[in-house]
């Protein structure tokens, strides 16, 4: 299969937990959307080569790809058939504001990749991505016999514990596979772990409901030190949760409006405008409003205007919130 060169940043290894919406684009993790960002051109390409699983190339490395396939001479005809294979099912592409890439619809159908969870890999020069029955299923298949897999790779390069690190990650420590390999929470209440779960898989955000979303907001409230009411299913216009402060000095009361939308769905200015006119009429000090999305334009613009009686929080605040949980919370 052909490589390429490398480019730089090299791309970091390891396996990624990522999501395609329903349109088909899929949302990168920060460290890969980082490295494929310090791309030079910018572009990239993405393609499938065995109908498993996709490919997405830094667009000077699938150039150098199509150097090497077209210069060979032995089987020119193959290469060539590959080539337009690559060519048929993949496009050239490039990452949005929002760190995602778009999957070509032909592409998506030859891997069935529907919205929902996908397995991305990094490797040298290009990222890999899996559907998620394809993982599971090459994971099971690597892991099968990997002692004798690797006495053959120490044969095969004539040294005798050439890989400790990976008999030792993977043989022997055979009882810590329940550790590496997470299982997802059924989310009932938030405890710690559930939130500490939420901190290394925020996509997972996406998937609560509006009124789960509003506990864990009250939750992250509660921890920061306010006294949090969660208000009645059918009367929130404009104030999913009221959270209250107070000590000697002050007493501040907050309203909270909390918008579970889809990463493509925005909060506009009339939901700013709304929430603003609800914390007027309740004579409250501000008005918070968080979304698992983030904000246009003019939802921004207008908040600049109240800016000192209100606050917006989107996605990557969202992600901020929950890092605390991992290191102990401040």
């Amino acid at each position: 299969m052909p490589r390429g060169l490398s480019v730089q940043p090299e791309l970091p290894p390891g396996v990624f937990q990522a999501r395609v919406d329903d349109k088909g684009r899929l949302k990168l993790p920060a460290l890969l959307r980082e490295a494929l960002a310090g791309d030079p051109g910018g572009s990239h390409f993405i393609t499938s080569f065995d109908l498993t699983t996709a490919r997405i190339y830094p667009l000077a490395v699938w150039r150098e790809n199509v150097r090497i396939l077209e210069g060979l001479h032995s089987d020119h005809q193959a290469a060539q058939d590959l080539l337009f294979s690559a060519n048929y099912l993949g496009c050239l592409t490039e990452v949005d504001s929002q760190g995602r890439i778009l999957l070509p619809a032909e592409l998506r159908r030859s891997l069935a990749i529907v919205s929902g969870p996908v397995r991305l890999m990094g490797h040298r020069d290009f990222v890999e991505v899996f559907p998620e029955a394809v993982y599971e299923a090459r994971l099971e298949a690597a892991k099968s016999g990997l002692e004798e897999k690797v006495a053959l790779l120490e044969r095969e390069l004539g040294q005798e514990e050439l890989l400790p690190e990976l008999r030792l990650l993977y043989i022997e420590a055979k009882p810590l596979e329940a550790e590496v390999h997470e299982v997802r929470p059924v989310i009932v209440d938030f405890t710690d772990e559930v939130l500490r779960w939420l901190a290394r898989h925020p996509d997972d955000l996406h998937d609560l409901s509006p009124r789960k979303f509003e506990e864990l907001v009250a939750r992250i409230l509660k921890d920061s030190g306010f006294s949090v009411e969660l208000t009645q299913l059918t009367r929130d216009r404009g104030m999913d949760i009221l959270a209250h402060i107070k000590n000697r000095i002050l007493s501040i009361l907050v309203l909270v409006e909390c918008k579970r939308y889809a990463p493509e769905r925005p909060v506009g200015v009339g939901v700013v405008r709304e929430v603003y006119g609800v914390q007027k009429m309740h004579y409250a000090n501000k008005s918070l409003i968080v979304t698992t999305s983030h904000f246009t334009k003019p939802a921004i613009e207008e908040h600049r205007r109240i800016e000192s009686e209100t606050e917006l929080k989107d996605y990557e605040d969202l992600k901020l919130w929950l890092g605390r949980y991992l290191v102990g919370r401040s």
